[in-house]
């Protein structure tokens, strides 16, 4: 569903936190199958705005606990382009001191230095959709197949509707060939509704909520984008004063430069001096201008998997910080006054606080002292609980393995 506000995790995935059902989660209803089995039911429709259900206000709280995480990580939940300032000390022999000093970005688990540059490779890509568990004639899963332009890095593709800026996400690439550059995308429909759609509908239960038997209310285009670094542009840039003796090849007291990466964990990174040419580009060069008093560092950071044909999985803890940031915004939400059981069940546990007696199946909910001392979120259950398994993250981040 389309939220206006923006988060690192993938909103689509609460449906599974709270064990519900996709299709109500995002707005929708099936009136071509029945949906007794389903965990529950279509008077459980979400809204976008209004509560008590409302996504957009799950995602206000999802972004608050992402941010949360990230203090407490010192890393992106997900991953994120960063502008940076640093000052630098005050040196006489520029040439010989900057260049053999090591500096630290403020942020944690650097993927690459650079500026992001957000282009569209493909438009209006086909997508084939089909019944995949072959049982009730409800085509739930979308497949998209296609050549991609050569030099396209398959961990930078993004989908987009077509001819908006609204981003697809919680896509799946189940194939890629090296050599033919073809790659096989999977996605679930309900995250292919049209944006115009989310934003001309209350969603209030089976009217007017959407029918997902009815295959307008989904896109059948896509187009293709590249999230990557603009090699035109600077890694970093060596910022002076008004006092300074730049030669006419400075660009608005400016030098570029390129970082030198040397820990990506803890973000340890060493410079060097470039040039630009005739065009405006960075090219391989050294004209340092004169003593610069600050940098400033273009870098991608946060948790990433470079297994990009099988993304996070569940072992990575990528896919454990979702499910801290999930705890966390439960525990805020404010607890649903509808008659969505499911939903009621997870969120009203979640937002039990501690220091009360929490019932479970007849046995008082306690936690020992050391676990109330790090409960850094908050002292509601999902709070305490994403504490206990942050600091579980904290102790492997930067040393797993895919």
């Amino acid at each position: 569903m389309i939220a206006n506000t923006k988060t690192l995790t993938n909103l689509n995935n609460y449906y599974k936190f709270y064990n519900g059902d996709p299709l109500s989660f995002n707005g929708m209803y099936l009136s071509c199958v029945d949906t007794g089995s389903s965990l529950c039911g279509d008077d459980d429709i979400w809204t976008n705005s209004v509560m008590p259900l409302s996504r957009e206000k799950l995602a206000q709280l999802v972004l608050q606990a992402e941010q949360a995480v990230e203090t407490e990580l010192g890393a992106p939940v997900g991953l994120k382009w960063i502008r940076e300032e640093i000052l630098l000390p005050k040196i006489t022999r520029f040439n010989q001191s900057v260049f053999n000093m090591t500096f630290r970005t403020n942020k944690k688990f650097v993927k690459r230095f650079g500026q992001q540059k957000l282009e569209k490779i493909l438009s209006d890509v086909s997508i084939l959709f089909a019944d995949k568990d072959e049982t009730d004639n409800f085509a739930e899963t979308g497949t998209i197949t296609v050549t991609l332009p050569e030099g396209t890095d398959i961990c930078d593709v993004k989908l987009f509707f077509p001819g908006t800026n609204y981003e697809i996400v919680g896509f799946e690439i189940i194939d890629y060939n090296t050599t033919t550059r073809i790659i096989t995308i999977q996605i679930d429909i309900w995250n292919l509704v049209k944006p115009e759609l989310y934003l001309s509908r209350s969603f209030l239960r089976n009217s007017p909520a959407l029918d997902a038997c009815d295959d307008s209310n989904f896109t059948s285009l896509v187009d293709i984008w590249v999230d990557t670094v603009d090699t035109c542009k600077p890694m970093i840039e060596f910022v002076y004063s008004d006092k300074t003796n730049c030669t006419p090849t400075c660009v608005d007291t400016k030098s570029p430069g390129c970082a030198i990466m040397l820990d990506s964990c803890n973000g340890m990174f060493k410079v060097s001096p470039q040039i630009y040419d005739e065009e405006g580009c960075v090219v391989s060069g050294n004209n340092i201008c004169d003593v610069p008093y600050k940098m400033i560092i273009y870098y991608q950071a946060g948790c990433h998997s470079d297994v990009c044909i099988n993304g996070c999985n569940n072992d990575c803890f990528c896919k454990e910080l979702e499910d801290i940031v999930f705890k966390i915004a439960t525990a805020r939400y404010p607890a649903p006054l509808c008659d969505c059981k499911c939903v009621q069940s997870t969120m009203m546990s979640m937002a039990q606080e501690t220091s009360l007696f929490v019932k479970n199946e007849g046995r008082a909910l306690r936690y020992p002292s050391w676990m109330m001392n790090e409960a850094m979120f908050g002292t509601r259950v999902g709070e305490v609980e994403a504490a206990i398994q942050l600091l579980a993250v904290k102790e492997k981040f930067c040393n797993f393995s895919d």
